[in-house]
């Protein structure tokens, strides 16, 4: 008889290391990523397939002359703005022509869905920045 041993039982650290490796590797293959979680309804915040989502706390008018405020100080280079009752669109490019979109959704009469995509594949940070400087605008 032969006393040997299977390569699992031999080498367990290869199984944790796999186990690890998926794990690790898993977000990025989903093409979600949690950046921040808060209250129900608003202050979630995740960037999803290179667009950050969240919700704010205000009507979708004061969101939309907030968003514009913004992307005008910014200096960006507006290209198109849609609003209706429903929703809104700004589409803007910055100075290396990156475009940048802002989707405002009414959720209620107090609470708007915020969408912002910069690029083709997104830019996290300047679309964190963005929304960071729509919500100190609304302040």
């Amino acid at each position: 008889m032969h006393n040997q041993t299977h390569p699992a039982r031999k080498f367990p650290s290869l199984r944790l290391l796999a186990a690890l490796l998926a794990l690790a590797v898993w977000p990025a293959l989903s093409g979600c990523v949690v950046i921040a979680a808060g209250a129900v309804g608003a202050g979630a915040v995740a960037f999803v397939r290179g667009e950050l989502a969240t919700n704010v706390e205000h009507d979708l008018d004061a969101v939309y002359r907030a968003a514009q405020t913004v992307l005008a100080r910014q200096e960006f280079a507006r290209i198109e703005e849609r609003k209706s009752g429903q929703d809104a669109q700004l589409v803007y490019r910055t100075a290396l022509d990156k475009r940048v979109e802002i989707k405002l959704e009414k959720v209620t009469a107090r609470l708007t869905r915020v969408g912002i995509r910069v690029g083709l594949v997104g830019d996290q940070v300047l679309s964190l920045t963005l929304l960071d400087q729509i919500r100190a605008e609304l302040e």
